[in-house]
């Protein structure tokens, strides 16, 4: 169990050095590739929030804020531990075997969705209308190969335009799609792509020398860490994307931050400290211009499902792996914990529509399951 842990924290610390080392420039020098915190200069942030929050949080700036139990009704997929990555909705479910060889699509039927030669899945998404697969050739000397599936009718087809990059990172939200978009050496832009119409567009385009990386979309907007070259680390801001400008969060500590989710009245984020410890993250959130601290969670767990924030969080000896909700009455609730006792963590969580779907490997008990989150 801790070497798969270690194992799958390896992995995102290596696709994300990657990602950052896969940004366009005409330059010979490579573009940073270790994003780890560095006491560089960066804009002073510049956003504001509003709104009032919860009597029952704490009102003291950088206030610690304690977790109430307060679990959703969860219903098992399947039995025992995932094979693969696992979304699932109402009516449908999407599974990537392991390997990531193929994806498996079903519900009122059933479709195969191979990665194709020289390729594998890296990224996927189901989405209330589609069902989203990313394939990446292995060289990366290909654009990345992307299927969508509509549920309604089953057709499939091939996004395509803006065109995708070799690699670079996604995110989904309802039916939006946010992704790098770029040719080796050109500009590295982002793009995003509406699933209802069939038609996307380029927003912003990272400065020379620059890039972003941890997409993350909500109905607040689309927000994502940038990086520079700075060396021997770089500076990492946390943005707000609108078009083609990007906009520093409030409150994020000066180059530090990870990922961020923006919500109703601020946002939720989290900062990375050690460059030696990039699965590890302190979670913080921002509403009605109070800023708390929701204490310790997993990198790049990040996401907004429903009418909220949630983040996992690793268990300790003898306790459990846990999901947190940040509210929008400014409170967090931990809504699921893994089975049995012992070291045990959570996959990425995923969401579609207000169904959210998580998975839990430990020393108790592996297992997958889903709930309904408010609205």
């Amino acid at each position: 169990m801790r070497v798969a842990a270690r194992a799958g924290h390896l992995l995102l610390a290596v696709a994300l050095a990657a990602t950052l080392a896969g940004c366009g420039d005409t330059d010979d020098k490579d573009p940073a590739a270790d994003p780890g915190p560095s006491p560089s200069a960066s804009e002073s942030p510049s956003n504001s929030s509003s709104g009032s929050p919860s009597e029952s949080a704490t009102t003291e700036p950088d206030g610690a804020v304690e977790p109430t139990t307060n679990l959703l009704d969860w219903s098992p997929i399947g039995q025992g531990a995932a094979k693969g990555i696992v979304h699932a909705g109402d009516d449908w479910s999407l599974t990537v075997d392991a390997n990531g060889t193929s994806a498996t699509l079903e519900g009122k039927d059933t479709t195969r969705i191979p990665a194709g030669k020289g390729r594998k899945i890296v990224d996927s998404f189901l989405t209330p209308s589609t069902a989203v697969v990313v394939a990446q050739d292995q060289a990366e000397t290909r654009p990345q190969q992307v299927t969508l599936v509509d549920l309604a009718s089953g057709k499939q087809s091939q996004l395509s335009d803006p065109p995708t990059g070799p690699g670079g990172p996604w995110a989904a939200y309802d039916d939006t799609v946010a992704y790098a978009s770029y040719k080796p050496g050109g500009d590295y832009c982002l793009a995003t792509f509406d699933l209802g119409s069939g038609s996307g567009e380029k927003g912003y385009c990272a400065p020379k020398r620059h890039g972003f990386s941890n997409l993350t979309l909500s109905p607040n907007g689309l927000s994502m860490m940038t990086f520079d070259d700075k060396r021997p680390v770089s500076c990492r801001t946390l943005v707000d994307v609108s078009g083609s400008e990007a906009t520093p969060i409030e409150g994020v500590e000066e180059c530090k931050g990870w990922e961020a989710v923006a919500t109703t009245d601020g946002h939720v984020w989290s900062v990375v400290r050690k460059q030696s410890e990039v699965e590890v993250g302190d979670f913080h959130a921002s509403s009605g211009g109070t800023t708390y601290d929701l204490g310790e969670g997993a990198a790049n767990s990040l996401l907004w499902c429903g009418d909220s924030a949630f983040f996992t969080r690793d268990a300790d000896k003898g306790g459990k792996a846990r999901l947190l909700r940040w509210t929008p009455d400014a409170t967090l609730e931990i809504v699921y914990e893994s089975p049995g006792k012992g070291e045990a963590f959570l996959g990425q969580p995923s969401c579609t529509g207000n169904v959210l779907t998580v998975s839990a490997y430990g020393e108790g008990g592996d297992e997958v399951v889903s709930a309904t989150v408010p609205e």
